[in-house]
């Protein structure tokens, strides 16, 4: 339902957090590892002999970009953090257990929908019915102001 799309939205904020955090892992990982193996984000020109200062410059460089990267990936999992906590604390609310554990696997655990009929041992059908009848109560909920 069309009504619903601004609650689906607001669910998915713990996921979109998640997303960018593990994108800001993979590339402080990339740098970590420039970092370790002495090389700089610029590939070399091929010249054997090696202007010292512009290699000292590159690493620099590279360290500055870790630097920046390591303050961005605590500022994202302190949203990460507050996402997930808010959108826990909403679902929790809700009374029915069939939809608590629905918006539990897909808002907070992030499965696919294949895995959550698997886990649930419900038909696929009777999923979707109940993930429909949560969003409404979730739209209840969030229509309270609690969680803005």
């Amino acid at each position: 339902m069309r009504r619903n799309k601004y609650v689906k939205e607001w669910l998915q904020t713990a996921y979109y957090a998640h997303i960018k955090l593990e994108a800001d892992k993979d590339v402080l990982s990339v740098i970590e590892n420039k970092l370790a193996s002495g090389t700089s984000k610029y590939k070399s020109d091929g010249d054997e002999n090696h202007d010292a200062d512009l290699a000292r410059k590159r690493h620099e460089d590279t360290l500055a970009d870790f630097s920046e990267l390591k303050i961005k990936l605590e500022e994202d999992q302190k949203v990460y953090t507050e996402s997930v906590l808010k959108v826990k604390k909403a679902i929790s609310e809700l009374v029915k257990p069939e939809q608590y554990q629905i918006a539990e696997y897909r808002y907070l655990s992030f499965l696919p929908w294949t895995q959550i009929i698997k886990k649930t041992n419900y038909s696929k059908s009777s999923v979707f019915r109940i993930h429909g009848e949560m969003l409404e109560e979730m739209r209840k909920i969030l229509s309270e102001g609690k969680y803005e």
